[in-house]
Parts: C-alpha cells; sequence; structure tokens
C-alpha cells in the first residue's frame, strides 16, 4: 500500500490492518516492523520508526507512529505479525517523505 505524503516536521499514525487475513477467532499476538529506504539516501532510516508498535485487536491491526525522514526519501515499513494460531502475515507501506511548504 502506498501511504500520503509526510512532511518531516509531521507526526504521523500509521495503521497495519489484518482483519482480512485471519480466520475468525484469530488474533494478533506479536508484530515485528522493519523500515528500509526505497528511494533516496538515510543513513538514519530507523528513527522514522517512532517508539513501539500497538495492537489493536479490537480491529485487528497494528498501529505505529512515524517521525522524522528525510524530504525526497521514500521508505519501505513492513509489518510482519504472529497471529494466536502461529500463521505470520505480512503487510508493507511506502511512506513518501516531502517538504509540504
Amino acid at each position: 500500500m502506498r501511504l500520503p505524503p509526510k512532511d518531516p516536521a509531521e507526526l504521523k499514525l500509521v495503521r497495519f490492518v489484518f482483519a482480512a487475513d485471519l480466520e475468525h477467532g484469530v488474533t494478533i499476538a506479536g508484530a515485528a516492523l522493519a523500515i528500509a529506504v526505497t528511494a533516496g539516501s538515510d543513513a538514519g532510516a530507523a528513527a522514522v520508526l517512532d517508539g513501539a508498535a500497538l495492537v489493536d485487536n479490537a480491529a485487528l491491526a497494528v498501529l505505529q507512529r512515524v517521525a522524522l525522514g528525510l524530504a525526497g526519501c521514500d521508505y519501505e515499513i513492513r509489518c510482519l505479525v504472529t497471529d494466536s494460531s502461529g500463521l505470520k502475515h505480512l503487510v508493507a507501506a511506502t511512506l513518501p517523505v516531502r517538504d509540504m511548504h
């Protein structure tokens, strides 16, 4: 999925939804997030993930705050969850960071 552009000064919340991937009655047991630069160059890309991810089992989603980033860079954020039955599911999102002034 492609997210709307974010300015480096903004702090946003990204929602990774797994409802369509999980069987009825299954919940998200854990989540691991990773980030990589897919366009541009940013040696500090890990700082874009702001804090720990939050699992929302009511919505079967994972919430992650994103901050900073360098204008002109695109970041791929990968959210890999393990469900309560032991299966793993992946949702990836591209986050473009652009100056909005």
